[in-house]
């Protein structure tokens, strides 16, 4: 549970594959983080991109996969392209729109710069 008392809801009893620390094709270093975390920038978020110094930001929600990742996370537009979108639950959101916004942009490319998958500490032993 975590420290609030809400359950934390996780898809599958199992348990994830024991690997604490780990970094993607990329290089980033995936750190584990709680329920509900948040922060900006690497490795969970865009940095400085479409330009230098723009901050995405990240956070995760409470439900966890057996594998060790958090199925909700949000990513939240850097303060200068806020307007009528600020936030994105899910990866097809952003997907579209990045393509609106930015129709140039290698799609595949965006999503390679940052980690999408989030692990938990509360599966990987971290509490």
């Amino acid at each position: 549970m975590s420290s609030n008392n809400d359950p934390v809801e996780i898809d599958s009893p199992a348990a994830c594959n024991g690997d604490t620390l780990s970094t993607n094709k990329n290089g980033l270093y995936l750190y584990p983080v709680s329920v509900n975390a948040s922060g900006e920038g690497l490795p969970y978020a865009p940095a400085d991109w479409p330009n230098p110094g723009d901050k995405w930001a990240w956070k995760v929600g409470k439900r966890i996969a057996a594998a060790g990742y958090f199925l909700d996370r949000y990513l939240y537009l850097p303060q200068r392209l806020r307007g009528k979108r600020n936030a994105f639950a899910s990866r097809l959101s952003v997907e579209q729109y990045i393509r609106s916004e930015f129709p140039s942009v290698d799609i595949k490319e965006f999503f390679a710069s940052f980690s999408w998958k989030i692990p938990s500490k509360l599966l990987q032993g971290w509490i």
